[in-house]
């Protein structure tokens, strides 16, 4: 887990410094977001709603 973080802080702060005013918060730091494969006619194909951080559509399902 230490190697994934790995220089977060420092990024997060440079990031930090790109904004002249505190942004408002959207959301809640808890939410787990979804993904959805949309095909060429708008029709929602697969929806994936994740059950962790970091969980999304495999990469052999979008191709």
């Amino acid at each position: 887990m230490g190697s994934m973080f790995h220089g977060l802080m420092g990024k997060a702060r440079k990031g930090g410094k790109l904004f002249r005013s505190k942004i408002k918060q959207d959301g809640s730091l808890t939410t787990i977001g979804a993904d959805f494969l949309i095909d060429e006619q708008g029709k929602v194909v697969n929806a994936h709603y994740g059950n962790f951080v970091g969980d999304h559509l495999p990469v052999d399902e979008l191709q």
